[in-house]
C-alpha cells in the first residue's frame, strides 16, 4: 500500500471505527494517534491482526500524540480528526467548545507540521455537539492550514455525523 491515512483520536469509539473501516476495506495504511498511547498501540495491533480475516493487507500502527507519534504521520494523504472530549455533566456548550477548540488547534499544528499537503477530514459522533460547534472545529482546521479548494470541501463533508462516503471520496482524491 502506498496511501496513508492518519486517524487522530483513533483509540476512541469514533476514531477506531473509522480506522477499522479504512483498514478492512484496504483503502490505505492507517496510523492511529491518540493521547492514550498504549490504547492506540493496542487498538492498532488488534486491527492489524484482524486484517487478514477481512482479506486486507493494510498496515495499521498506533502511537501516542507525541513527537514520535506525529513523526509517523508524515506525508499522510488524508488526516481524519476525531479527537475531542465529550460533554460532561454540568458542562455548558460554550465550555465544551472552548476545550475542543484548544484540542483541534493543537492537533492542526501537528498535522500541518508533518503533512502540509494532506486532505483533512473532521468526523464526530458526539451527541453533545451541535452543528455550530462542529462547524467551529472545522473552521479551526481550515483556517490554520493553507489548502486547496477540494481539500476545504472535504472538511465540511462530515459535519455532524460519521459517514464513510465523504471519507472514501477524500481518500480517492488523495490518490
Amino acid at each position: 500500500m502506498n496511501r496513508k491515512v492518519t486517524v487522530v483520536g483513533g483509540a476512541g469509539n469514533v476514531g477506531a471505527t473509522v480506522a477499522r473501516a479504512i483498514a478492512d476495506k484496504e483503502l490505505a495504511d492507517v496510523v492511529i494517534i491518540d493521547i492514550a498511547d498504549q490504547k492506540a498501540a493496542g487498538v492498532a495491533l488488534d486491527m492489524l491482526e484482524a486484517c487478514p480475516i477481512e482479506g486486507s493487507d493494510a498496515r495499521v500502527v498506533g502511537y501516542g500524540a507525541n513527537e514520535e507519534g506525529w513523526a509517523q504521520t508524515a506525508n499522510s494523504d488524508v488526516v481524519v480528526v476525531t479527537s475531542g472530549v465529550p460533554r460532561k455533566p454540568g458542562m455548558s456548550r460554550d465550555d465544551l467548545l472552548n476545550v475542543n477548540f484548544g484540542i483541534m488547534k493543537a492537533v492542526t499544528e501537528q498535522v500541518v507540521k508533518y503533512s502540509p499537503n494532506t486532505i483533512k477530514q473532521a468526523v464526530t459522533g458526539q451527541g453533545g455537539a451541535d452543528k455550530a460547534q462542529v462547524r467551529a472545529m472545522v473552521r479551526v482546521l481550515a483556517r490554520t492550514t493553507p489548502e486547496t479548494d477540494h481539500a476545504a470541501d472535504a472538511l465540511a463533508a462530515a459535519i455532524c455525523h460519521m459517514s464513510s462516503s465523504p471519507l472514501r471520496g477524500a481518500i480517492r482524491r488523495a490518490r
